[in-house]
């Protein structure tokens, strides 16, 4: 089992603010299983107090692996914010082994967005997304690979993506890695 934990004093900034940020996480992993638990609180943002938890889950049966995520976010208005927005996202993945490689597929699916501002925190309905991918890593050696993806991601309505709201944004790419 692994636990780390992290604070941080993020600086005060000309408005006064004195940001604060507090990361947590336990990892247990015992042959085949894998879980997780991430904690994340925000302190004295301009806009927001906040904070997230995260769980995470795997499997692996050997010639596949199924692995999942669940995550909260909460955000309270503050500093003359009012309002607040909670957000939920989860995620689910397979990995499989081909020849050297990892063929890997995941979709997440977030159920809204939320927006700050220097007078209110908001829920956004229509604000979520749903998102796919696919990649696969082909290891050299033990310290290179490469690897390729692509991925999509579909905005609801009132969701921004690239500078606009709704619709489709399409990703694809690869490259190569060498650990020294």
């Amino acid at each position: 089992m692994t636990f780390a934990t992290q604070f941080a004093f993020l600086g005060e900034n000309t408005a006064g603010f004195k940001c604060k940020g507090w990361d947590s996480m336990v990892k247990y992993l015992n042959g085949p299983i894998e879980l997780g638990l991430g904690y994340a609180r925000h302190i004295d943002f301009s806009q927001y107090d906040g904070n997230a938890w995260r769980l995470h889950a795997g499997y692996n049966a050997g010639v596949v692996k199924v692995l999942g995520a669940y995550e909260r976010i909460h955000l309270d208005g503050n500093n003359g914010s009012v309002g607040k927005s909670n957000t939920r996202y989860y995620s689910i993945g397979l990995q499989a082994p081909i020849g050297p490689g990892t063929l890997s597929a995941q979709y997440g699916n977030r159920d809204n967005g939320a927006t700050t501002s220097a007078t209110a925190v908001t829920e956004v309905a229509d604000g979520g997304a749903k998102q796919y991918s696919l990649s696969y890593k082909y290891g050299f050696s033990k310290r290179t690979y490469a690897y390729t993806w692509a991925a999509r991601v579909k905005a609801e309505s009132a969701a921004s993506i690239y500078g606009s709201t709704g619709g489709k944004a399409t990703s694809v790419g690869f490259g190569v890695q060498h650990n020294f």
